[in-house]
């Protein structure tokens, strides 16, 4: 009997730490549609795909490449590969208005998203 606890205990762990888990990687994953916040209008949107491809960013370089596809690293880093520069890289921040401030960064939390001084909101 004491040996069926344990074993029930371990299980329950278990399944709560893999629920945990799952539960917070999602909310930090930038992986969806998003639209401009204040827009009111869902004629732009922009999305980031699981195969690490994303469409319609407002990430531009000096000779206007676009991104091909980009990264979300453990430690934050957003990184975009671009079509003929090489890359461009974001720092993430949890500061919202040092991402309003400042295009090197960009603030992520849920249903929010600011990247390039612009808020957009999960579609």
């Amino acid at each position: 009997m004491k040996e069926r606890i344990q074993k029930i205990c371990c299980i329950c762990m278990m399944v709560f730490y893999g629920v945990s888990l799952t539960g917070c990687s999602s909310k930090d994953s930038i992986e969806g549609a998003w639209i401009i916040a204040d827009s009111g209008s869902n004629d732009f949107t922009m999305s980031f795909y699981d195969d690490g491809t994303c469409l319609n960013t407002p990430i531009r370089t000096n000779t206007s490449a676009r991104p091909v596809s980009y990264k979300q690293q453990d430690d934050g880093m957003l990184i975009f590969t671009m079509e003929w520069d090489g890359s461009k890289t974001y720092e993430r921040t949890e500061n919202k208005e040092e991402a309003l401030e400042s295009s090197k960064y960009y603030y992520l939390s849920g249903d929010t998203l600011i990247l390039c001084k612009e808020i957009y909101a999960r579609k």
